[in-house]
């Protein structure tokens, strides 16, 4: 069965496409829940902004704009503090990373 990602108080079931955060269901979109899962089963490195538009919306030219925007909807939902991420950390120029915390 697919794994379990844990980190901090976030719980990412990649099998069931549920995600938890301190114990309570956080309702996702499907992308979101692509980007959260892609960042999940690579916990702690960087993934590449090409890589995350190829995965999500199957192509490396989609407008970067758009990963922007869904990371921002990600951290408003999962993040403590938005304005000052520490799950869904930005490599400016490179890519996103989920954290190990």
């Amino acid at each position: 069965s697919a794994p379990v990602v844990r980190t901090g108080t976030l719980e990412i079931d990649l099998g069931a496409r549920v995600v938890r955060r301190d114990g309570l269901e956080v309702e996702l979109s499907p992308k979101e829940f692509e980007i959260l899962g892609l960042l999940a089963s690579q916990l702690g490195k960087v993934v590449r902004h090409q890589e995350l538009l190829k995965a999500v919306w199957g192509s490396e030219r989609a407008d970067i704009q758009y990963l922007r925007v869904y990371i921002s909807q990600l951290r408003a939902k999962l993040e403590e503090d938005s304005s000052r991420p520490v799950l869904l950390v930005s490599d400016p120029g490179v890519g996103y990373r989920l954290m190990v915390v």
